[in-house]
């Protein structure tokens, strides 16, 4: 998607939990998600990986991100 399509996407939806895996951007998203209402939960890449199961993709760590945030014990 492109950082527009995320941006109307968010604006779009109700206010929720939005998880998303540490990198050099993630504070950045992390504020315009926030700016909807949404809350924010990052989490270390290193906490992530487990939750991976095949090749690193974007769609598999979408999966393994949204897998790894509903495991109980974990730290965000």
């Amino acid at each position: 998607m492109s950082p527009q399509k995320i941006k109307e996407l968010l604006a779009n939806t109700a206010p929720c939990i939005v998880s998303v895996e540490g990198c050099g951007s993630f504070h950045y998203w992390a504020r315009v998600a926030q700016s909807f209402g949404h809350e924010v939960r990052g989490m270390a890449p290193k906490k992530v990986k487990p939750y991976v199961s095949q090749q690193k993709t974007d769609a598999n760590d979408a999966v393994g991100i949204a897998v790894a945030s509903t495991q109980l014990g974990m730290t965000f």
